[in-house]
């Protein structure tokens, strides 16, 4: 294929009435169950809200992994609501403070603490303990706690991945270049190996049209920067999360590699060379960081390609785990039959058929099915850090969207227009701070 669909295109295209009509299709009510008085009593409906995880192969995954509990509960009808992710955040806090949220909707981990802050989840603490179908053991202890806020569970771990470095591995032999996954084996995948690597598979002697860039630079900190800065020995907040740390040395230092890629090796396309065409769906891209979730659509690319974990740092082994959630709405009307759907979602039986499709897995039980679900050969790095402990999560707090968003702009000053990293980032932390500190 000369184009993937990525999840920012295609949900432009899922929210639209096609996609809605034919899941709403779906959503037939079951014969009716006999109630207590023998009388036949109408199923509960409730409302399922999610974002399509791979484009179509989403909604293909999510109709078959719905079908187990229809079957299983013939009382519930369940109405999927497929939402652009782009759009499904705000939709659930608009209708939550309307008093009519969906029951049971997927979250991304960015926004769950700033969506149980609001006081619009329901909490989990005391359903969990009295389930014995629900066993914290069976999660790996990253996706488990990142449902947690203040001491209270607010959600089910759905799907989660650590980051990864994807490589095009045709590119890679074209070139005569060693493998990174080998060289991660011998213990020499460094970040200067990493950037060697990147350098001998740029080729921009041709055409604009037919330059290969060794690399993609991360430039943003939803779920890009963060390897870079810890793996320079930096972090993102203090350890009460009320002060930004970006302009530490260390983590200037993360911030500088990521853009010395683009304007000093010249081995990472600028954001305009990107802005028209997928360079990774058309093989112009030899290494690049995703999650495990774009497996769905890598699958369908026309070269070959493996994955490796992310180059050693100053910091050792290191990458990043980010998960997403079920959650169930507070104000909801079914709050019972919510949460049968809202564990089962976060079940083994559920997460194979993530799994299997192409997605990842939060769960230790099912680390097989993983490692079979192929391409890529290499599944094991996916959860091998969170089995040795070398991942790490990100420090949210109910303001980390307000935050993170405010860097953008500088995060253009030093990605876009080449300016200086500390200077930039004593500005940025003066504003961040005051976010946090609640001074905005």
């Amino acid at each position: 294929m000369n184009s993937r669909v990525t999840r920012r295109s295609f949900l432009k295209v899922a929210g639209g009435g096609l996609a809605l009509s034919m899941l709403s299709a779906c959503a037939v009510a079951p014969p009716a169950a006999p109630g207590e008085d023998g009388q036949m009593a109408e199923p509960v409906t409730i409302q399922l809200m999610f974002w399509p995880v791979g484009g179509e192969r989403g909604i293909a995954s999510m109709e078959k992994a719905l079908e187990p509990f229809e079957e299983a509960n013939p009382d519930i009808v369940v109405e999927r609501l497929a939402t652009p992710w782009g759009d499904l955040h705000d939709k659930f806090l608009t209708t939550s403070a309307g008093g009519v949220p969906p029951d049971v909707s997927a979250v991304d981990n960015y926004f769950l603490t700033q969506f149980a802050s609001k006081g619009i989840l329901l909490a989990l603490n005391e359903r969990v303990d009295a389930d014995p179908s629900v066993n914290d053991e069976d999660y790996f202890e990253a996706a488990w706690n990142e449902g947690v806020w203040e001491g209270e569970r607010w959600s089910m771990p759905y799907i989660g991945s650590t980051r990864v470095m994807y490589f095009n591995l045709d590119l890679f032999e074209a070139a005569g270049v060693p493998r990174p996954d080998e060289q991660w084996e011998a213990g020499e995948w460094t970040w200067d190996a990493f950037l060697e690597s990147a350098a001998a598979l740029t080729d921009t002697s041709g055409d604009v049209m037919d330059t290969v860039y060794g690399t993609m630079a991360d430039s943003s900190m939803w779920g890009g920067l963060q390897p870079w800065i810890w793996g320079a020995g930096g972090d993102e907040l203090n350890d009460d999360r009320t002060q930004s740390l970006l302009n530490t040395p260390e983590a200037v230092a993360g911030f500088e590699f990521c853009q010395n890629l683009i304007h000093d090796h010249g081995v990472a396309p600028t954001r305009e060379t990107t802005q028209d065409v997928n360079l990774v769906a058309t093989g112009r891209i030899g290494i690049w960081a995703s999650w495990r979730g774009l497996v769905m659509a890598y699958r369908s690319y026309d070269y070959n390609w493996e994955v490796v974990p992310f180059p050693m740092g100053a910091e050792g082994k290191l990458t990043l785990y980010k998960g997403n959630s079920m959650v169930v709405a507070k104000a909801g009307k079914n709050l019972d039959q919510a949460w049968q759907l809202c564990k089962y979602m976060s079940s083994q039986e559920a997460d194979a058929i993530w799994i299997t499709n192409g997605g990842a897995t939060p769960r230790k039980d099912n680390t097989d099915v993983l490692l079979n679900s192929r391409p890529p050969e290499n599944n094991a790095y996916f959860y091998q850090p969170l089995a040795e402990g070398w991942a790490k999560t990100i420090p949210f707090t109910p303001l980390w969207v307000e935050w993170t968003r405010s860097l953008s702009p500088f995060l253009d000053r030093i990605f876009l227009d080449n300016e200086d990293v500390q200077t930039v980032m004593d500005e940025a932390v003066v504003t961040i701070d005051g976010i946090l500190q609640g001074d905005s």
